[in-house]
């Protein structure tokens, strides 16, 4: 039964209740009224009359014992409702609590997460301008690296006999020359950047005639290439190459060490030819 029934309930019976205690009362007027009597015809009433009061008393005692147990009922159904009021209300006030705390762990967490992405964009664009300058560095260099090529080719001009001893053979045909670096007026290449370099050069000897010739770089001798051929009756040719370090300023060229005779070409192409170029 809900706390609404059992409070109708109660009122019903408080009303029947005071209706029976007016009811008790008007027969005890009348118990009193009948004791007076003289007459044994009214003893009978008397009797009846007390038996019924008796009744009532009873009937009256139920009710009450009823009223109490409603009233108990009542009761306990208020501290049930009590209990769950407070229970209700401490849980509101935990949800309150619970939802306070998500609050502040979403701001926490929105911080968080902003205050990363603005560290992490900032590191990103300096590793990006860190790139970008890096780049542009390394574009400069290879435009600079690129404007700095050098590599010659070049042939003799006529053949050449009797050469003394330590003349620089100049090769005065020079169909290529990037960077300027070789000069057909003196034999040399002049080395305007300090790398690496290769060089590379060949003579052809006149029949019965040596021509022993050799690499120098800056006064010191590198390599040579001896085309001994004072006793056979053909014309004889030979080559070599090296690879050297040169530093700014300093000068490679081909020196004579036996000139009886070199051709300058075979069959109108250039044959005693001196070549070199920059690795890096």
């Amino acid at each position: 039964m809900t706390t609404a029934g059992l409070c109708q309930k109660l009122t019903e019976l408080e009303l029947n209740n005071t209706h029976m205690n007016s009811y008790a009362r008007i027969l005890e007027q009348e118990l009193i009224s009948v004791k007076q009597l003289k007459s044994v015809a009214n003893l009978e009433t008397v009797l009846n009359i007390s038996s019924e009061t008796k009744h009532l008393k009873n009937e009256l005692q139920l009710t009450n014992n009823q009223l109490q147990s409603i009233a108990n009922d009542v009761n306990a159904r208020k501290q049930d409702f009590i209990a769950l009021f407070n229970k209700a209300d401490m849980t509101d006030k935990t949800l309150d609590l619970a939802l306070k705390t998500i609050e502040t762990n979403i701001s926490s967490l929105h911080w968080d997460v902003e205050n990363t992405f603005n560290r992490s964009y900032l590191q990103l664009k300096s590793s990006m301008q860190v790139e970008h300058d890096f780049t542009r560095k390394l574009e400069k260099e290879i435009q600079v690296r690129d404007g700095r090529k050098y590599a010659f080719f070049a042939s003799l001009s006529a053949d050449k006999s009797n050469i003394a001893r330590g003349t620089i053979l100049v090769f005065g045909t020079v169909p290529l020359n990037v960077g300027g670096a070789y000069s057909a007026a003196n034999g040399k290449f002049t080395c305007k950047e300090d790398g690496l370099y290769f060089f590379s050069w060949s003579t052809l000897s006149y029949p019965n005639k040596d021509f022993t010739s050799k690499l120098v770089v800056n006064g010191h001798d590198i390599v040579a290439v001896v085309v001994d051929n004072d006793l056979t009756k053909d014309a004889l040719a030979g080559s070599n190459s090296a690879v050297v370090q040169l530093r700014q300023g300093e000068s490679a060229w081909i020196e004579v060490l036996e000139g009886a005779y070199i051709e300058d070409e075979w069959l109108a192409a250039p044959v005693s030819a001196f070549t070199g170029f920059l690795i890096y």
